[in-house]
């Protein structure tokens, strides 16, 4: 993530302080709420926030007298996913490897400090767990987060861990840094990654990473279910199939 040697422009900045406010679990918030959270007088956040309703950014519901993010997110949504092209590509594949097993497939790829779900394919038989295109997670969460971290230097890893700290996603989550980097060695010696309990509570995932033709990693690909079920299965065989699927799609993007 590059350094940005420049003052902000104080109005665009409280603008985007606005919109940071919303997430999956406020999704919904009143011109009080909004006018705490960014520290701003009532009057210049309902200013902003007209502003961003004349763009579509945001929408206004007079009924309760709450605001929420506008559709413009989904039009800008759809350019980003275009973008990446890895995504056309592999979402045969997860449809695929869905179906196969029977548990949800997600793909992910990172930016910053965080990486995204860009696609999914949800298990039919119900038995996967649910993910949302476009969640941003830490690079730390979960076995998508240790193939990307598994990509840096110690040194790297090292830094990014100091400056966002291990959390306690799940009752086995790592939280020791010298373990991290320990398990993030084994997912460079082994080619994947999985965590059990981990990042979400009884839940299971095995990871694997997808490169371009130069070898460099691109996005992760990841297969999540219920732990007491992924259990039930043969691991070396779910671990194939994960390594397998993200070959193939590495292979499609070498022609791209």
């Amino acid at each position: 993530m590059r350094e940005i040697n420049m003052q902000p422009t104080k109005s665009v900045e409280k603008a985007l302080k606005i919109l940071n406010c919303f997430s999956h679990d406020q999704q919904y918030l009143k011109i009080e709420t909004i006018s705490k959270l960014i520290g701003a007088p009532k009057s210049t956040t309902y200013r902003l926030l007209c502003t961003l309703e004349a763009y579509k950014l945001v929408y206004y519901n007079p009924e309760d007298l709450t605001y929420c993010l506008g559709m413009k997110f989904l039009e800008y949504s759809a350019i980003v996913l275009d973008r990446t092209k890895v995504r056309s590509i592999a979402s045969p594949y997860l449809i695929s490897l869905s179906q196969k097993t029977g548990f949800s497939v997600n793909l992910a790829i990172m930016e910053g400090e965080h990486f995204y779900i860009v696609d999914k394919a949800e298990s039919v038989s119900g038995i996967g767990i649910t993910s949302t295109v476009g969640r941003a997670r830490l690079l730390h969460f979960g076995s998508p987060g240790k193939v990307f971290m598994a990509e840096m230097d110690e040194e790297a890893v090292r830094r990014y861990l100091q400056n966002v700290p291990l959390k306690k996603y799940a009752d086995d989550s790592i939280t020791d840094p010298e373990k991290y980097i320990a398990e993030l060695q084994k997912v460079r010696e082994q080619g994947y990654a999985i965590d059990h309990n981990e990042a979400v509570l009884n839940a299971s995932g095995i990871s694997a990473p997808i490169r371009n033709r130069w070898g460099q990693l691109v996005a992760v690909l990841s297969l999540i279910g219920p732990s007491r079920l992924i259990r039930e299965y043969p691991m070396e065989e779910l671990v194939r199939q994960v390594l397998e699927c993200g070959q193939q799609i590495s292979q499609e993007l070498e022609n791209v």
